[in-house]
C-alpha cells in the first residue's frame, strides 16, 4: 500500500490540499499552467509579429510601386529603363515583396553574394522608398552631392585620366549670337537618304543641337563663370588633364568662331584647380608637315612656359604632348619628316620637341603609325565598334603592338554615343547610357589592358552626346531631352571619380 505525501504547505484550503495529496494530479496542475502561460506568450508575440509583418509588406507594396512608377516616368522622358541595373534593382525588391508576403526566406542574397536579413533588407528598402533624395540603391548620398564646391572634398586628380574638352561653345551675351547650340542638321551624302530628314539649324535656347540639355543652359566658352565651374566639375570627376580642342590662331570649324585667344583664359583657370592642359589639334584645309609644325612651335612659344600647360615623361624626358586628329589625311612619309631625326623639318631633339599621338581607326593606319614615327596613338571615338580602334575586345591587341614597339597606347572611353539631333539618319551608331553601365563597362576593357594613359571622350561634345558634363531634363515644344536619371546632374561626374582612383597609369 503506498502512502500519500504530505502537503507541504498546512495553509491550503482543502480542494487544492486535495489536489496536493495526489501526486500525479500535482504534477497535470503544473503542466497546465506553464502551457497556459506559454500559450498567452506566443498568442502575444504572434500579434506583435503579425503588425509587422503587415507594415512590411505594405511597405514593400509601396516600394514596388515605387520603382514602377519611375519606370513609367523614365519611359515617358526617353531614358533606357530596361537597362541592366534598373531590372536589377526591381528585381530585388520583387524578391523582398514576395518573401514577405509568403512568409518565406528569412535570409535572401545580395549582388555580391553576401546574405542580407530580411528584415534589415525591408527597413533599408523603406528608407530609400521614404527618403526624398535616395530614390534608388546605389544613388551618391547628399554628402557626395552637397560637398562639391568644397576644394577640401576633392579627390587628387589623376594626371593620366585626360579628357577631351571643345571651346566652342557661344551664346548672345559673350558672342553676339549662339555658337555650335545651334548646329545645323548635317545632310546624309546620298541625296536619296537626305530627302528622308528634316534639315536647317536648331534654334536655342529651347532648342539645341544635342539630345541632352546643359544644367549651365546654352552657355558660351568665353564666360569666365563657365570656365571656372567646368574647372570644378573636371577636378570633382578627379580628371588631371583636359585636351583642348585647338585650331590655329584665326581658325574654327565649320559651326563656331576662332578661339586660339581664350587659351590663356583656360590655362590661367585650370592651374588654379590643379589641372594641366595639353591641346588636340583638330584638322584645317591645307594642314601639312609644314603647316603643322609651324603648330607646334607656336603653342610651345606661346603657352609652353604656362604652369598649367602639360608634359608626360616618355623614354626618360619631360615633354609636352599632341593629340592630332584625322592624322591619317596626311601621308605618313610626310608626318616622318617631322619626327624623324634626318629631315631638316625635323622635331626631334629640339625645344620643340614633343609626343605626338596619331589617330588610330582602322586596321591599315598601323602601319601608317610605325611610317609616320608617331610615338603613339588614340583611338577617341565613344561609339564600342564603330572603327576599328574603338572596339573593346580589339584594345588588347592594339596594348601589345605598342608595347612590341615602344609606343603609347592612349584607349579612349565615354559614357555612350547619341547624335540624332544633327546626324538624325546615324541611329544605328547610338550607344545608350544604361545608366552608366556602359560606362563601367568601357573603362573596365580600357583599365584591364594597363595602358599608359586613358583618355575621356568627353568632357562637353554635346552633339555627339558623350559628355559627362552636368546635364538637366528638359522639355521642350515636346521634345524631351535625355538626361542622367534619379542621381542627378553629377552622375558621371562621381562615376568617373570612381575610376580615377582605380586606374593608376603610368606617368
Amino acid at each position: 500500500m503506498q502512502l500519500e505525501r504530505p502537503c507541504r504547505e498546512r495553509k491550503i484550503e482543502k480542494p487544492i490540499m486535495g489536489l496536493c495529496r495526489n501526486r500525479k494530479m500535482w504534477r497535470v496542475f503544473s503542466v497546465v499552467i506553464v502551457v497556459t502561460f506559454l500559450g498567452g506568450c506566443f498568442m502575444a508575440i504572434s500579434s506583435l509579429m503579425k503588425v509587422d509583418s503587415n507594415q512590411e509588406v505594405e511597405a514593400a507594396r509601396n516600394a514596388v510601386q515605387h520603382v514602377k512608377k519611375e519606370g513609367a516616368l523614365r519611359r515617358d522622358e526617353g531614358r533606357d529603363y530596361n537597362s541592366r541595373e534598373h531590372l536589377k534593382e526591381k528585381s530585388n525588391i520583387m524578391q523582398i515583396h514576395e518573401s514577405v508576403a509568403r512568409g518565406r526566406n528569412k535570409t535572401l542574397k545580395s549582388r555580391s553574394g553576401e546574405p542580407i536579413e530580411l528584415l534589415a533588407a525591408l527597413a533599408k528598402m523603406k528608407n530609400t522608398a521614404n527618403k526624398t533624395h535616395a530614390k534608388i540603391p546605389g544613388m551618391p548620398n547628399m554628402q557626395e552631392t552637397a560637398d562639391w564646391d568644397d576644394p577640401a572634398t576633392w579627390p587628387p586628380p589623376n594626371y593620366n585620366l585626360h579628357a577631351f574638352y571643345y571651346p566652342w561653345y557661344g551664346s548672345p551675351e559673350f558672342d553676339k549670337t549662339y555658337l555650335h547650340w545651334n548646329h545645323e542638321i548635317l545632310r546624309h551624302w546620298s541625296e536619296k537618304e537626305a530627302k528622308k530628314w528634316p534639315s536647317g539649324r536648331w534654334q536655342p535656347p529651347g532648342e539645341i543641337g544635342a539630345n541632352f540639355y546643359p544644367q549651365l543652359g546654352p552657355y558660351s566658352s568665353r564666360n569666365p563663370a563657365v570656365i571656372e565651374d567646368h574647372m570644378k566639375q573636371l577636378r570633382l570627376a578627379g580628371i588631371g588633364v583636359i585636351s583642348m580642342s585647338w585650331y590655329r590662331a584665326g581658325l574654327a570649324d565649320d559651326q563656331g568662331k576662332p578661339s586660339d585667344d581664350m587659351m590663356p583664359t583656360y590655362l590661367d583657370m585650370a592651374h588654379k584647380y590643379k589641372i594641366k592642359m595639353t591641346f588636340h589639334c583638330e584638322p584645317y584645309k591645307g594642314r601639312s608637315e609644314v603647316t603643322f609644325r609651324e603648330d607646334v612651335r607656336y603653342i610651345i612659344d606661346t603657352y609652353g612656359m604656362h604652369p598649367a600647360f602639360y608634359r608626360y615623361k616618355f623614354k626618360g624626358r619631360l615633354l609636352p604632348m599632341f593629340y592630332v586628329y584625322d592624322s591619317y589625311l596626311t601621308n605618313s612619309s610626310d608626318w616622318a619628316r617631322l619626327f624623324g631625326i634626318n629631315d631638316e623639318l625635323s622635331l626631334r631633339n629640339s625645344i620643340y620637341d614633343g609626343i605626338f599621338l596619331g589617330l588610330y581607326l582602322d586596321t591599315q593606319h598601323r602601319s601608317d603609325i610605325l611610317g609616320s614615327l608617331f610615338d603613339g596613338f588614340y583611338t577617341y571615338f565613344a561609339s564600342n565598334g564603330f572603327t576599328y580602334g574603338s572596339r573593346w575586345k580589339n584594345w588588347k591587341l592594339l596594348a601589345d603592338f605598342a608595347q612590341k614597339r615602344d609606343l603609347l597606347f592612349v584607349p579612349s572611353v565615354g559614357p555612350g554615343y547619341v547624335d540624332t539631333r544633327v546626324r538624325p539618319w546615324n541611329k544605328m551608331n547610338t550607344k545608350h547610357r544604361s545608366d552608366g553601365d556602359y560606362y563601367d563597362r568601357s573603362l573596365q576593357a580600357a583599365v584591364k589592358v594597363k595602358p599608359d594613359l586613358i583618355s575621356l571622350t568627353s568632357f562637353n561634345e554635346w552633339h555627339e552626346g558623350t559628355q559627362i558634363e552636368r546635364a538637366v531634363p528638359k522639355t521642350f515644344n515636346n521634345y524631351t531631352y535625355l538626361d542622367y536619371g534619379p542621381e542627378g546632374p553629377n552622375k558621371y561626374l562621381l562615376q568617373t571619380q570612381k575610376w580615377a582612383k582605380i586606374f593608376k597609369g603610368t606617368g
